[in-house]
């Protein structure tokens, strides 16, 4: 299995070399929002031969008009060309709710299956890629079709998960959603990601129990790794991101990657 970061910002560079100087890192994801204004050539040359996968957060792709979602495209598949990612991966959510911006992803109402179906497909032909997709870390019962959802984008689409271990443990601890039942779903899956993750003010409103907040500015729980353990089978082929949004230091780079016991 392959260990990579999350790179989210150019300023974080001398972070990445550090922990690419030292052999800490077999490959890095980009969230590539926040690197379009370079030339990929120049991120490529940077990076040497180190392995690249592209994460892309801003797409809007579930909302957004084709003449933007065309240009965006455009842009990207440079970078494709480019980096020869490991993969591309987008998230499902919207960043509005009423005409308001939201602060934070806001999960999708599964039940519109059909219409999100179709706005996937669409994206995924503009980019001429296979496209990943994150699964999201539920907070309400919009959730508990999630699951369904995900079969229907691999049965209809081809396409599968960016598994996020973390994001199925809070669904898990907020709404319920069992981690067993995504075992369909993970068969062909090769690429995951796992952050920290807390616990915040409020109840859920399933389960009478404290919130639990997708932040990845803690330690990674040893529940990714029990995960890991009993559902995963190591491979060459097999990618674990480990992400971190704040507190970006190297000390805490090598305690997140210590945490992982596969």
């Amino acid at each position: 299995m392959k260990i990579g970061i999350n790179w989210t910002s150019p300023r974080d560079l001398e972070l990445i070399l550090h922990l690419k100087h030292e052999n800490r890192v077999d490959y890095v994801e980009i969230l590539v929002d926040n690197f379009l204004h370079l030339e990929p050539s120049l991120i490529r040359s940077v990076l040497g031969d180190l392995p690249v996968a592209i994460h892309i957060m801003s797409s809007k792709f579930l909302t957004s008009d084709n003449s933007k979602l065309e240009k965006l495209a455009s842009l990207l598949k440079k970078w494709f060309e480019t980096i020869d990612p490991i993969y591309v991966s987008d998230h499902l959510g919207l960043f509005e709710l009423n005409g308001n911006i939201s602060p934070l992803l806001i999960e999708i109402n599964y039940l519109e299956q059909d219409y999100y179906l179709k706005k996937t497909e669409n994206w995924q032909s503009l980019l001429q890629i296979n496209l990943l997709l994150e699964n999201y870390p539920s907070y309400t019962n919009i959730g508990m079709n999630q699951l369904t959802f995900f079969n229907a984008l691999k049965k209809n689409l081809n396409i599968l998960p960016l598994f996020d271990i973390s994001n199925a443990i809070i669904a898990n601890k907020n709404i319920g959603i069992d981690m067993n039942n995504w075992a369909e779903v993970l068969g062909d899956v090769n690429h995951f990601h796992c952050g920290g993750f807390r616990e915040i003010e409020g109840r859920g409103q399933i389960l009478e129990a404290p919130l639990i907040l997708d932040s990845h500015d803690t330690l990674i729980d040893s529940e990714v790794s029990l995960f890991l353990n009993s559902k995963i089978l190591p491979n060459e082929r097999i990618t674990l991101t480990i992400e971190r949004d704040a507190d970006k230091s190297y000390q805490n780079w090598i305690k997140d990657r210590n945490s992982i016991h596969v």
